[in-house]
């Protein structure tokens, strides 16, 4: 900002703002422009307000960040819950309820195609040997997904 470099790219969709969102929003902004004496925009404001819900400080990612505005992020999902089906990795394939797993693995790839930062877990290989480790079938699940999503070049 200080630059001049005001971010003008709104990641959220005006329409997926409900009235209490932005009411809060409006407050945050009105809250820093009093106490730091900066000028926020909608834009940054927009930023913000994603920020805080892909790094999960509040919640309903999925109602903001909507599928019709990100569609690679819930086809990813869609795709990998698949491929665990497919590889057999469940014990009991009839007491699967993927719901869960769809809302948890969706913010992850919103996160990921959105505001993506460099996680903290997995920084080592030893970390990652852990986890073929402990848990081998999911680990080739990923490892598979991930070669997958390189090959078709989606990201």
């Amino acid at each position: 900002m200080i630059n001049g470099n005001f971010i003008t790219n709104q990641l959220i969709s005006a329409d997926n703002l409900s009235f209490e969102v932005h009411e809060k929003l409006t407050s945050i902004q009105s809250f820093i422009k009093e106490h730091f004496h900066v000028n926020l925009n909608d834009g940054e404001m927009n930023y913000l307000y994603t920020f805080l819900l892909t790094q999960e400080y509040t919640h309903g990612i999925q109602q903001v960040l909507t599928q019709t505005d990100y569609p690679l992020a819930y086809k990813l999902t869609d795709d990998l819950i698949n491929e665990v089906k497919d590889q057999g990795a469940l014990s009991d394939p009839q007491r699967f309820d993927p719901e869960k797993l769809f809302v948890s693995l969706t913010a992850i790839h919103l996160r990921f195609i959105t505001l993506y930062i460099e996680p903290t877990t997995f920084i080592s290989l030893d970390q990652i040997d852990f986890f073929k480790q402990t848990y081998p079938i999911f680990h080739v699940i990923i490892n598979r997904f991930i070669e997958h999503i390189k090959d078709q070049k989606k990201l």
